[in-house]
């Protein structure tokens, strides 16, 4: 009787290719207008809020957060502490 992994290192397998979500370094979607609306907007508002970014994979909210992260952590280090998780 030929086990179960035999079985499977004699078949033919067709290569699998993965996609991978990797966030853009130069996003192409305005995301430069709207991360610096969204970084003003954090930063002159009292800190009671939360900012959700809602979209489909691909449609790039984690470049549009990294974004963001980057306006803050450059424009305002001294007074803004970023977390990104």
């Amino acid at each position: 009787m030929v086990s179960r992994l035999e079985n499977m290192k004699s078949q033919k397998h067709s290569s699998l290719r993965l996609l991978l979500d990797v966030p853009e370094d130069h996003a192409i979607f305005g995301f430069d207008e709207y991360a610096s609306a969204l970084t003003s907007g954090i930063f002159e508002t009292d800190p009671h809020f939360t900012i959700g970014i809602f979209g489909k994979w691909g449609s790039g909210k984690t470049t549009l957060l990294k974004k963001i992260q980057y306006l803050l952590d450059s424009s305002y280090s001294e007074k803004v502490l970023t977390v990104f998780f």
